[in-house]
């Protein structure tokens, strides 16, 4: 969409097919918000962005097929099934951007009913409103793993185990956090031997890798086991006379994040463009150095940045005013918070995979920086009271919401109790979209270390 859009803003003619019956891809199935630079619509739920983007479309006047299933490529012409209709295109230029194809697990009882890959139960649960189980296990630890173990948890499910052969978590330690506030386990160095059931599913069994086998209860498995490209379109292409004219873009090239697709899209769109004479050279080699400056920060390596500080109160919190307590510490170029702060009082100053600071004399204690924190990573703590005590605002999005006058359990970043906490405020607002803001009242010592609330058992 990303390169039908710029390719159609210069004056080409653009024909987008694709197999589904509505554009967007994997992001129609995506209901968190997005990490990224607000150039990859940071901060915006999945499904929005597809809105968006279709949205672009329209307005470039980008013809668009669906459901459309291209059979075959020869050269620059296509041949494409739509609605029954065999349809032969041909085309100056050709970008392919059909994603990518799911890695499956295998072990003895995988084939019952409830177990799946995780893009299957996107599908069901977050495009067709289906849940396929109250309780369930999810194999993988990589973000699709820890995505999937949200998105359950948002949907009334309960999640009984991440599942992770590997001896560390794959994905971003927010992501990881986030279901571990909730209680979620993640068992490190283990492997589902076998799913059990008389018909349905009941139960698994988890085997560890040091030795010892352990039963989980489930009605569901979701395999996170990786991608591969979807490339039988790129194959096709291959030996091509004309084959520069063909890009592939996406995890169709290489499984990264949607954000470099984005990217990708992008130049390949300008890059046609520039070969029909509809877009200069020094315009084209502009905005190729930003896309490439931008697709450097967003393959920054892994890991923690040396300049992060997470936890940190920057300043006490005067009377009547409430300060952000960022807990965001890995490279990652995210910036969502520093642009919904309409006070500027939050910054990165040492580029795009730093972690954010904080100019607390500038802020306002608005929340929307919370709201608006796809890793949930950020919590304001608010002006002590006669008691000693604290005001905590932290982001929840889980239904029901918490009651006024509850006590619930303040939660450590990773999930470990804190201490009691008496539920006082709840803000919903529209331009939360959809994350509520819960503060409740803690003591004075304990209120930085809160990062969420969880009630207990």
């Amino acid at each position: 969409m990303a390169a039908a859009i710029e390719a159609a803003r210069r004056g080409l003619s653009v024909l987008l097919a694709d197999e589904q019956t509505a554009p967007g891809g994997q992001l129609r199935k995506q209901i968190h918000k997005f990490f990224g630079s607000r150039r990859h619509y940071a901060g915006i739920r999945g499904f929005r962005i597809a809105e968006s983007l279709e949205a672009e479309c329209d307005a470039a006047n980008v013809e668009m097929l669906f459901p459309a299933t291209v059979f075959s490529l020869d050269g620059r012409t296509a041949g494409l099934v739509h609605r029954g209709r065999t349809l032969i295109v041909e085309a100056a230029d050709i970008v392919i951007a059909t994603g990518a194809r799911e890695k499956p697990v295998c072990f003895p009882g995988w084939t019952k009913p409830g177990i799946m890959t995780v893009g299957a139960l996107q599908t069901l649960m977050n495009v067709h409103r289906v849940l396929p189980g109250r309780k369930c296990v999810v194999i993988g630890s990589g973000n699709a793993g820890l995505v999937a173990a949200h998105q359950l948890l948002l949907a009334g499910a309960s999640v009984e185990a991440v599942v992770e052969a590997g001896a560390a978590i794959g994905g971003y330690a927010v992501h990881a956090n986030k279901i571990l506030r909730e209680g979620v386990p993640i068992h490190l160095g283990c492997t589902i031997a076998e799913a059990t059931g008389g018909g349905p599913l009941e139960k698994v069994r988890i085997s560890r890798s040091g030795g010892g086998d352990f039963f989980v209860e489930t009605e569901c498995v979701a395999i996170a086991a990786g991608f591969r490209p979807n490339d039988d379109l790129r194959r096709f292409a291959r030996g091509e006379a004309d084959e520069p004219r063909i890009g592939v873009v996406g995890d169709a090239d290489r499984v990264e994040e949607a954000s470099i697709a984005l990217e990708q899209g992008r130049l390949a769109g300008m890059r046609s463009a520039l070969r029909s004479g509809r877009l200069d050279q020094a315009e084209f080699d502009r905005e190729q150095e930003a896309a490439e400056r931008a697709l450097a920060a967003l393959r920054l390596p892994r890991g923690d940045h040396p300049a992060a500080q997470a936890g940190r109160i920057a300043a006490p919190a005067a009377a009547g005013k409430r300060i952000p307590v960022i807990r965001c510490r890995e490279r990652i170029a995210c910036d969502p918070c520093v642009g919904k702060c309409p006070a500027g009082a939050i910054v990165k100053t040492d580029g795009p995979g730093s972690p954010p600071r904080l100019e607390a004399e500038r802020c306002t204690g608005c929340g929307l920086c919370a709201a608006s924190c796809p890793g949930q990573a950020i919590t304001l703590v608010g002006a002590s009271a006669a008691d000693k005590s604290a005001a905590v605002t932290v982001p929840f999005e889980r239904c029901p919401l918490p009651e006024l006058g509850q006590t619930w359990t303040g939660v450590s970043e990773t999930g470990a109790p804190v201490c009691g906490v008496l539920v006082e405020r709840i803000e919903e607002r529209a331009a939360y979209d959809g994350t509520a803001l819960v503060t409740v009242r803690a003591p004075r010592e304990r209120a930085a270390e809160i990062a969420g609330i969880r009630r207990m058992a």
